[in-house]
């Protein structure tokens, strides 16, 4: 066997193995950076629904658990544009946490 025959073969098993280590290693973390990425969106998206629906409420006497229902509404309509999926208590906790970081505001 000549030098080049073997160089080139070491080549293709790096090239093999680090492949295969990107893979491992790409659907071990994806999910984390996604799941960040998601609870970040839910946070804002809760965020800025709490506040409209507070302003849409000022004239109109709703009721807060009127208010809650209609944020949790739009707030599980904008996620679902997005593709992203959460339970019903990360919803809810989503839309309590804005509501009083809205009151400290």
């Amino acid at each position: 066997m000549d030098f080049v025959f073997l160089r080139d073969l070491a080549l293709t098993l790096l090239g093999f193995v680090l492949s295969l280590a990107g893979t491992v290693l790409l659907r071990r973390y994806f999910p984390l950076l996604r799941s960040r990425e998601e609870f970040f969106l839910l946070q804002t998206l809760a965020s800025v629904v709490v506040q409209a629906v507070e302003q849409m409420a000022g004239g109109r006497g709703m009721t807060g658990e009127e208010k809650k229902l209609l944020a949790l509404s739009m707030v599980r309509e904008g996620l679902e544009r997005m593709g992203i999926e959460v339970s019903d208590s990360e919803l809810e906790a989503a839309i309590e946490a804005a509501v009083r970081s809205l009151g400290r505001g």
